[in-house]
């Protein structure tokens, strides 16, 4: 009787066969299972496999899914090559949100990038390995505390409702300490001083202020808070290696 449970048999196709005959002349489910040492619905899913697919229906299935659903494909590659021409020092994580791609992953998009890095070799693959340079002296390096400060604005990368918001942070020249931040709809000069105000109630007014010279910074009434108060307001060009 012990040759004739199913979990003995070497090959199970056999098995499965053999329960099948037992079946069809009159051999009801409780009878079958006790005597293979199967369940019920294991009878049931045999004999629906072999009504449906005859003898390859008793074949072993492979588990886990045949097709495995592919995240990384060419339209998306596509994607993540502009993406890291964009924005070479993002990690993965900042690049899944750049993207906005609900089915994919952050893990997707590193193997992306992975990728995109053995295929294009016009992306940048970070500064290259050798001798470091020496180190510079800090350009505002400050002799006491609070003497530079550093306005910097920038669009949001996400616009909520057709608005792209603007955000304002105010640093530490030395430190590089956030004293204030703040987000606005628009770069207007009520942002710049808002965010001045306070830092200022907090801290006090710095010695010199160094900003963007985007509209907010540069405008008449920043500029006349800014001398009432005897901030040196100096404006950051980027193409003067000051930002």
């Amino acid at each position: 009787m012990e040759l004739w449970t199913y979990h003995t048999y070497p090959d199970r196709s056999p098995a499965r066969l053999q329960v099948v005959k037992l079946y069809y002349p009159g051999w009801d489910k409780l009878s079958l299972s006790r005597f293979v040492h199967v369940s019920r619905p294991t009878v049931d899913a045999w004999r629906a496999r072999f009504e449906a697919e005859h003898f390859a229906g008793l074949l072993d299935n492979k588990r886990g899914p045949k097709e495995p659903p592919r995240k990384v494909w060419l339209p998306r590659m596509g994607q993540g090559y502009h993406l890291q021409k964009a924005h070479p020092a993002a990690g993965a994580v900042r690049r899944w949100s750049l993207l906005a791609q609900p089915d994919s992953s952050a893990r997707t998009v590193g193997r992306i990038r992975a990728l995109n890095n053995l295929v294009y070799d016009d992306i940048p693959h970070g500064p290259p390995r050798g001798r470091q340079p020496p180190p510079q002296p800090h350009p505002y390096k400050a002799p006491y505390r609070h003497e530079y400060w550093c306005l910097d604005g920038r669009p949001r990368d996400v616009a909520l409702d057709g608005v792209t918001w603007w955000s304002r942070r105010l640093l530490d020249g030395s430190a590089r300490t956030m004293l204030a931040g703040a987000r606005a709809p628009t770069d207007a000069p009520w942002a710049a001083l808002m965010v001045l105000y306070t830092a200022g109630l907090r801290y006090g007014a710095p010695t010199c202020l160094g900003a963007e010279s985007g509209g907010a910074s540069t405008a008449d009434a920043f500029e006349a808070v800014c001398g009432r108060l005897e901030i040196d307001h100096k404006t950051l060009v980027r193409t003067q290696g000051e930002r």
